[in-house]
């Protein structure tokens, strides 16, 4: 599925403020692999399609939005935890 750019933008703002999303932009290195991993994460919760059925575009587009995110948490440790865990979840089941 071929999203817009300005798509990907909107739902990956939304994805940073998620419990997944923040644990991802503040405690993963911004490394190839992990933003990849990240990709994974953000295609199955707010794209609600299989990591695979993305475009180019559509993954370079959330590389460089990942890469240039805040790395500020706005949730509580606990909801940071919770992230994490939904994150590794998504993986075990898609990746």
């Amino acid at each position: 599925m071929d999203y817009t750019n300005e798509e990907i933008k909107t739902e990956a703002q939304a994805w940073f403020k998620s419990y997944a999303g923040n644990y991802a932009r503040c405690l993963l290195e911004r490394t190839e692999e992990n933003i990849y991993r990240a990709w994974v994460v953000f295609a199955d919760l707010a794209l609600g399609i299989h990591f695979e059925d993305g475009t180019k575009g559509n993954i370079k587009t959330f590389k460089d939005l990942f890469r240039d995110s805040s790395q500020e948490l706005n949730i509580s440790v606990q909801e940071l935890s919770e992230g994490m865990r939904e994150f590794d979840e998504i993986l075990d089941l898609v990746y």
